[in-house]
């Protein structure tokens, strides 16, 4: 890769497979016992992240990315993902179009 390029997730996500496996595991144990939302943006690491927690019924997963959501709600878990947000002009945010006060 020249310059400061990623590789598409597609093209990395077979690219150290077990060490990103035993980071997801690492960081599934440090996530305490109880109701909890967690956010995770998207990326192969955090994909398995979230392939770790995959018993944890009493997690919400919070995300901007859609595949992570996608994943989360083919678990069958509780997920909001609104990747919209993030690529939103300014000129469309919900405060620009609050009714003004007298």
């Amino acid at each position: 890769m020249q310059g400061n390029r990623e590789l598409p997730v597609r093209l990395r996500d077979g690219r150290h497979q077990e060490a990103k496996r035993r980071i997801a595991r690492m960081v599934a144990s440090l996530i305490p016992q109880g109701r909890h939302a967690i956010g995770l943006t998207g990326g192969t690491t955090t994909a398995e992240v979230l392939r770790a927690l995959h018993g944890r019924r009493d997690l919400t997963i919070i995300t901007n990315s859609l595949s992570i959501g996608m994943e989360a709600a083919e678990q069958g878990r509780p997920a909001s993902s609104s990747p919209a947000v993030c690529c939103a002009p300014v000129r469309s945010r919900w405060w620009d179009r609050w009714p003004s006060r007298p």
